[in-house]
């Protein structure tokens, strides 16, 4: 994904695209990925990949483009790979960051609705992160929406205190090009770095980038989950439940804790769970609210549901997310 089609210019010269019918800007597929030049600007980028991803069936998203210097320690045609993202909005405020799903990853960017051409901006954006850009939010924004991984690699172009930064981009943009598609190519970016998806087994595209990720966390932590297959394959004889129990597995050895809080949780939660109320805590149970979903087809079912609810102890469920695991 990219921002303009020069930065991408050195991606359409090694790949064969083919333009596919879009309404935004230009989308393009190869045979294993969509190439997407989304436009300048948050509102334009918020625009075009959110009608994307609502359209295409992908697995991540890597956003290749340019960015400006906030910190003149930082050398220009520099490519990092972007940890957290911010954004600063002087007529709409933008409390909220996204951090992306590269473990490699170790610098931060702000996104900035305006055109950074003061040194009195640049030194309050520099507060919060090293590089500035003006889009990168609006596509993580689009991108959780969506539940998809992000990624993303920036290619310092300019400091932004550089008179007509605009124009250098547009001069340079074939070496930043070729220098953004050199990272491209590198094996963080390969199937060689990629875990070997396992025979006997149904991965969604969601799933084959939940599988890698955890596959990631595995090996870095010592634990072979290869171990776990064969007793699946031997007693689970759906192959798309194979998988569901895989990923479960997996997270549960990752993250020993979080089996604990989801016991906890289908506690808390019997009442409903019990007669097929799907429910959804808030993410990282930062708040103490919940959805959840049930199908009425007649007026036994909303009965069920209005007995369910007045047993259900939402103080219970408060103190939970409180810290108190005693229920």
């Amino acid at each position: 994904m990219f921002v303009h089609r020069g930065e991408a210019q050195a991606f359409f010269d090694n790949n064969s695209y083919q333009s596919v019918e879009f309404i935004g800007q230009g989308l393009y597929q190869t045979h294993d990925h969509y190439l997407l030049i989304c436009g300048e600007g948050y509102f334009e980028a918020l625009t075009s990949v959110s009608t994307a991803l609502a359209q295409l069936e992908v697995n991540e998203v890597i956003n290749f483009g340019v960015c400006g210097a906030l910190n003149s320690d930082l050398k220009k045609e520099e490519v990092h790979q972007i940890r957290s993202i911010y954004a600063y909005g002087q007529t709409t405020p933008l409390f909220k960051s996204f951090t992306t799903q590269d473990s490699h990853a170790k610098i931060d960017i702000i996104s900035s609705l305006e055109r950074v051409k003061s040194e009195e901006l640049k030194k309050d954006l520099s507060v919060f992160a090293p590089l500035v850009d003006r889009e990168l939010w609006a596509i993580a924004y689009a991108c959780q929406n969506n539940k998809i991984p992000l990624r993303a690699y920036k290619i310092i172009s300019d400091e932004v205190a550089d008179d007509d930064f605009c124009q250098l981009v547009k001069d340079e943009a074939p070496l930043y090009s070729q220098k953004l598609f050199a990272a491209y190519q590198d094996k963080n970016l390969t199937q060689e770095n990629q875990a070997e998806l396992p025979a006997g087994f149904y991965f969604t595209f969601s799933q084959k980038s939940q599988f890698q990720s955890l596959a990631k966390k595995c090996q870095s932590l010592g634990i072979d989950f290869t171990l776990f297959i064969p007793p699946l394959l031997e007693n689970e004889k759906n192959s798309k439940k194979r998988t569901q129990i895989l990923l479960k597995q997996m997270r549960e050895k990752i993250n020993p804790l979080k089996k604990q809080m989801d016991e906890k949780l289908e506690k808390v939660f019997s009442p409903l769970i019990k007669i097929g109320v799907k429910v959804q805590p808030s993410k990282e149970l930062e708040m103490s609210h919940f959805d959840f979903s049930f199908q009425i087809k007649d007026q036994t079912d909303l009965e069920r549901l209005k007995k369910s609810l007045a047993i259900f102890d939402y103080k219970k469920y408060q103190d939970f997310i409180n810290g108190d695991w005693d229920v």
